[in-house]
């Protein structure tokens, strides 16, 4: 069995030049110490250099203020779009390399953007409009909504793409070999969350009602006197309305493009960080995971908080005239 120390690396260097061979050759074979480097200690050491002796003025210093980093930060949160580390770098008297390691030292990850679709005018107005209603009489409709959505998930997504590797050794991570995809609906309120239904087939008008109709007591448990389902604006759902009306339901009009002034949202992304920490390897674990995590996710004091911050967002979104909010 092979053992890896976590020596310093001028210690190995010394250990081997002194007790195995003073050859640079086989320093390099047994280390991973770079042969230019090598060669240094070793010209040091035949001159009576110590080279563990760190000499005054010798290490790479750090010549970007901290406040010049700040602007890269502040530049790229405002542009980013046009933000790129070789511009950033040109701009601030930087390599790229320094002005992305800026970047990630504020937790700026490097990936492709959300595509959105543009607001228009009237679209922008039905944003506000829907916020002050929301917010009127104290939050009263906040508090008694049933806010539902679909998620899908894939297998292949449920396992983490950066770890951690120890030194001369890399982590494994196992991955199906087929992949999976799965759809999720729920709906949570102030009061609490309907258990997740999980299917497979494409969402159609009459799947979807039977979802709803399957989940329909769990929502009036929650809310004996009546609550507002809200729900986007997808065909799928318009195409339900009707009947869904016939049964009782009542719907507080959700203006379009609009996931940002809804909680569910930010429960789908915990849920998804959820199950990719659980790696689960085929369906029933992925199954599994889903149903347990989100029990988990939707106890009634932790929903309090997905609720509770709507007002700051929806006072944002009347502030800044109906655009689209970060969530």
């Amino acid at each position: 069995m092979t053992y890896f120390h976590t020596f310093d690396n001028k210690v190995r260097f010394l250990v081997i030049y002194q007790d195995v061979s003073k050859k640079a050759s086989v320093i390099a074979k047994y280390t991973s110490i770079n042969l230019r480097t090598i060669y240094d200690w070793i010209k040091k050491i035949e001159n009576n250099v110590n080279i563990m002796e760190h000499a005054e003025g010798q290490g790479r210093k750090a010549t970007i203020a901290l406040a010049v980093k700040n602007n890269v930060v502040r530049k790229t949160r405002r542009s980013p779009n046009s933000s790129s580390t070789r511009s950033l770098g040109l701009q601030y008297g930087m390599s790229k390399t320094t002005a992305g390691t800026a970047l990630k030292e504020k937790n700026f990850k490097y990936g492709r953007p959300q595509k959105v679709t543009t607001l228009d005018p009237d679209e922008k107005n039905k944003r506000v409009k829907y916020c002050q209603t929301m917010l009127n009489a104290n939050g009263k409709r906040i508090y008694s909504s049933v806010f539902t959505d679909e998620m899908g998930i894939n297998l292949s997504d449920c396992y983490s793409e950066n770890v951690w590797n120890p030194p001369r050794k890399k982590v494994k991570v196992e991955v199906p070999r087929q992949d999976i995809w799965l759809s999720c609906w729920a709906g949570i309120s102030y009061n609490g969350a309907t258990t997740l239904h999980i299917y497979k087939n494409s969402l159609k008008a009459d799947t979807y009602l039977k979802i709803v109709e399957e989940h329909k007591h769990e929502m009036d448990e929650l809310y004996p006197n009546g609550y507002l389902y809200q729900h986007d604006n997808s065909s799928v759902h318009v195409a339900a309305e009707d009947d869904m009306k016939r049964q009782k339901f009542k719907f507080m009009e959700f203006p379009t493009y609009s996931p940002d002034l809804s909680p569910i949202e930010n429960l789908w992304s915990a849920l998804k960080v959820a199950v990719a920490k659980d790696n689960p390897k085929n369906e029933t674990s992925l199954r599994r995971s889903l149903h347990n995590n989100w029990r988990e996710l939707t106890q009634v004091d932790k929903l309090h908080a997905y609720f509770d911050v709507l007002f700051d967002r929806y006072n944002e979104c009347i502030e800044k005239k109906g655009i689209r909010l970060r969530y």
